[in-house]
């Protein structure tokens, strides 16, 4: 009966030895994916900041284009009232 339930007891052991084999071999596969997935997220998260600057970049631009144009209304607004005035004297 002993040697039964040291082959019972083998047994157990062994199987336990082969799960937890697996389990470290999951263990390390994920821990691989984790280190993968912070690298491509820090990665995208890079690339996310420099949009943001580009598009800040690109907003300050609009905004001066924008004052370029009402500065270009103003004086052509000046300018018509100007010769309109050259006109009426000529």
């Amino acid at each position: 009966m002993h040697e039964n339930s040291f082959g019972l007891l083998e047994e157990k052991v062994l199987k336990a030895v082969s799960v937890i084999e697996e389990l470290r071999e999951g263990n390390r596969k994920l821990e691989a994916q984790l280190n993968d997935s912070e690298a491509r997220f820090a990665e995208k998260k890079d690339e996310c900041d420099q949009l943001q600057r580009s598009l800040e970049e690109a907003r300050a631009g609009l905004q001066s284009v924008d004052e370029l144009e009402q500065k270009r209304r103003t004086i052509e607004e000046k300018v018509g009232g100007l010769l309109s005035k050259l006109d009426s004297i000529g």
